[in-house]
């Protein structure tokens, strides 16, 4: 995906609650994610929940502030 449509696409999760421009952003990185917390953690199960949290969590900041970069935000949420 293009830099450009990444930030449009959280230009209308910050304006307008997109629900669907967050719905593709989740399916693109939801793969990447989920791989990283499943390294990170010893139950297969534990990080599907930490996974789901990040994406809610991401949902919440991306709301209430601007985003520039989707990944960054959700990588950060999964360390922490």
């Amino acid at each position: 995906m293009s830099m450009k449509r990444q930030k449009f696409l959280l230009f209308r999760v910050y304006r307008f609650q997109d629900t669907e421009a967050y719905g593709d952003l989740y399916d693109l990185y939801y793969e990447r994610i989920r791989r990283f917390t499943y390294f990170k953690l010893p139950k297969a199960e534990d990080a599907d929940e930490v996974t789901a949290e990040v994406f809610l969590r991401g949902w919440e900041y991306a709301t209430s502030s601007r985003v520039e970069n989707a990944p960054a935000l959700f990588y950060r949420i999964a360390r922490n």
